[in-house]
């Protein structure tokens, strides 16, 4: 039996599980509020808070990695608190763009006192 195209045209309501090999989707995936995604456990998950819906859990049993292609910046609005340069292999903490392996442009406190 050869390969069949599923085509919705005005939208899918699942109430449900739906299990396929593959789900190929051109266009926006919506969630409705407090649900998740599981990969193989419900410990290794993408979820939303159900007390607010617009924070974001990632959820691993094991490790997380994150492999961008260059930069992973920690941001809340405009604002970047700290930057993983990939591309200089460096740490900024404060500033966007880390001169040193560990660049910090603000108070830091080390512990015990060196």
């Amino acid at each position: 039996m050869g390969a069949r195209n599923f085509q919705i045209k005005n939208g899918l309501v699942v109430d449900g599980d739906i299990t396929a090999a593959s789900l190929d989707v051109s266009g926006n995936i919506t969630l409705a509020e407090a649900k998740a995604i599981y990969f193989d456990s419900t410990d290794t998950s993408i979820t939303t808070n159900t007390e607010n819906p617009e924070d974001l859990f990632i959820s691993a049993d094991q490790d997380l990695f994150l492999r961008p292609d260059n930069d992973v910046l920690v941001q809340t609005g405009s604002t970047t608190y700290a930057i993983f340069d990939g591309g200089n292999q460096r740490v900024g903490i404060g500033t966007t763009s880390p001169e040193y392996e560990l660049d910090v442009d603000g108070t830091i406190r080390i512990l015990p006192t060196i």
